[in-house]
Formats: structure tokens, sequence, C-alpha cells
């Protein structure tokens, strides 16, 4: 009995880890129909960008440099505490 609620709890989580990429994609409505729509939900899945804390993605605004370093350090799969140190923007 132990070992078969372990094992539905377990199923449970898992299920849930797995989809919440998907519902952070589909929180964002702002990327409908844009010509990046399918590289934006793909970088989404992939936990490079995540869009505003408002729920937008405003995928045609400017980037910052902020964003730009904090993308390049995603994708290099960087961990340091301080990415600024890392990369020298100037422009």
């Amino acid at each position: 009995m132990r070992t078969r609620l372990l094992t539905v709890l377990i199923t449970l989580c898992l299920g849930v880890l797995l989809c919440q990429p998907v519902l952070a994609v589909n929180g964002i409505k702002d990327i409908n129909g844009h010509w990046a729509q399918v590289h934006i939900e793909k970088w989404i899945n992939e936990g490079l960008i995540a869009g505003y804390p408002d729920g937008q993605f405003k995928p045609d605004g400017e980037i910052t440099r902020a964003e730009l370093v904090t993308l390049v350090n995603k994708a290099f799969k960087n961990k340091e505490k301080n990415p600024s140190l890392l990369y020298s923007v100037t422009f």
C-alpha cells in the first residue's frame, strides 16, 4: 500500500514538473502570431528566457544589456554569481 501511494505521488510530481514549461508558454499571450513565436517558445521551454513578471514577453521590444548578459550566461550555462564580471558589453 505504501509503495503504491509513493508511486502515485512521484508520478504526479513528475507530471507537474514536465508540464511546467508548457504552462509558462501558455501564460505569455503577446507572442501568438509573432514571426519568432516558435523560437521564443523553444527558448522558454529550455529555460533561457521567461518574459516579464506581468505575463508579457514584448517580442518587438528592445533588449537591455543586462538581459543580453543573462541570456548569454544561461545559453552557455554559466553559474557565476556576478555575471557583469564575466562579459563586458560596451557600446
